[in-house]
Formats: structure tokens, C-alpha cells, sequence
């Protein structure tokens, strides 16, 4: 255990980020300082006119059906070894890298579809609608076991049934995701967007820079 420890902090004291050039060329430390350095910088490459009115343009073209989704849905998966010299693909950490502009348009979809999710999930869903948390969940299952420990008299007795669950997502099918959506109510315009993000994806898997 203290190897993997050591292991651990090796490899964050090597990739941590102790300075930055700023955009006056002056060397930045501190944690403080050093994180208004990225913030500024993306905030001034997206919100120059050049650049921010050609990423706004694209993306209500897109959300507006004048620009294929399908070009720019396209994932790169980069391998980064844990180890040195990997043999296996257990050894790798995969870090999927996509489009900005794509990630703009999903957030869109995202903050729009907020509204109604309250609506959509079932009260039970501990997760993905604001104001529930999914270790409400777990107070909850604690309490109930809890409870099983203190009873022990009566002819009525309890018992709990623990069930191995994947995530839905790795087992969704999207004609179901389709289906379920029409039977909600929702419209056209928004069940083929949907649709469209989810059915267009491409992936690419890089392996030393190569794809």
C-alpha cells in the first residue's frame, strides 16, 4: 500500500503546475494567480469578436437545422498509460477529448431540458434533478438496515435485497430513449435533436498522436 501511495504522489508532483507565463510574459505562482491565467485566456480567445461571433453563428445554425451536428460530433480518445511500459488496455486511463463547439450545444440542451426534468424522474431518482442528492439515497437505505438490527420481536419479519445494477446508460437503447421521449410528450423538433446527438457520435482512438 505504501508503494502505490508513493507511486501516487510521485505522479502528482511531477504533472503538478507550479508556474505560467502570463499575457504580460511574467512568470505567475500561486494558486490564486494561476488560476485567473487559463480563465483569461479562454475567456478572451471565445469572447474576441472575431471568434466569438463565428462560435455563436455555428451554434444556432446548428441548433436551428442549418448546419449538420454529425460534423463536428466526433470524439477522440486518448490512451495515457498508469504505468510505464503498459502491455495490457487495463494499463491505460482513456480521456475522451471533443469538439468545444459541440460541448457548447449539448450545455444549451442541457440548461433547457432542466426545466422539465423535475417532471420527467421519478421522485425516487436520487440524482440529475436539482435539489435531490444521491446520498439522500443512502441516509435512506442506512436507516432502513439500521432498523432490521433493532427488531427483534414480532412474527413479521424483514429482509433486504441487494442487486447488482449497471448504469443505464452503458445498456440504453436508443429507440427506447426515443419511444420514451414521444410518450412524455415532448415534440418533434426536440426528440430528433436528441436523436441526433446520440446516433452521429463518431469515435476515434489515438494511440501515440496516431489515430
Amino acid at each position: 500500500m505504501g508503494d502505490l501511495n508513493e507511486a501516487a504522489c510521485s505522479r502528482k508532483r511531477r504533472n503538478t503546475v507550479r508556474d505560467l507565463n502570463d499575457r504580460n510574459g511574467r512568470w505567475v505562482e500561486g494558486d490564486n494567480e494561476l488560476i485567473e491565467i487559463p480563465s483569461y485566456y479562454f475567456q478572451e480567445s471565445f469572447m474576441s469578436n472575431t471568434i466569438g461571433d463565428d462560435v455563436t453563428r455555428y451554434c444556432l445554425d446548428a441548433l436551428q437545422g442549418r448546419r449538420k451536428l454529425k460534423d463536428i460530433n466526433g470524439t477522440n480518445i486518448v490512451l495515457i498509460p498508469k504505468i510505464n511500459s503498459p502491455n495490457n488496455m487495463g494499463q491505460f486511463h482513456p480521456i475522451s477529448l471533443y469538439n468545444v463547439i459541440y460541448k457548447i450545444i449539448s450545455k444549451v440542451l442541457v440548461n433547457r431540458s432542466r426545466r422539465m426534468l423535475d417532471f420527467c424522474i421519478d421522485e425516487n431518482q436520487g440524482a440529475f434533478v436539482t435539489g435531490r442528492q444521491i446520498t439522500d439515497n443512502i441516509l435512506v437505505a442506512y436507516e432502513i438496515l439500521n432498523s432490521f438490527k433493532k427488531k427483534n420481536e414480532g412474527l413479521v419479519g424483514s429482509f433486504a435485497l441487494k442487486i447488482d445494477m449497471n448504469k443505464a446508460y452503458d445498456k440504453m437503447d436508443w429507440s427506447f430513449t426515443e419511444k420514451m421521449m414521444r410518450k412524455l410528450g415532448f415534440c418533434n423538433v426536440w426528440i430528433n435533436f436528441i436523436m441526433k446527438c446520440v446516433t452521429t457520435v463518431s469515435y476515434l482512438v489515438r494511440r501515440n498522436g496516431i489515430q
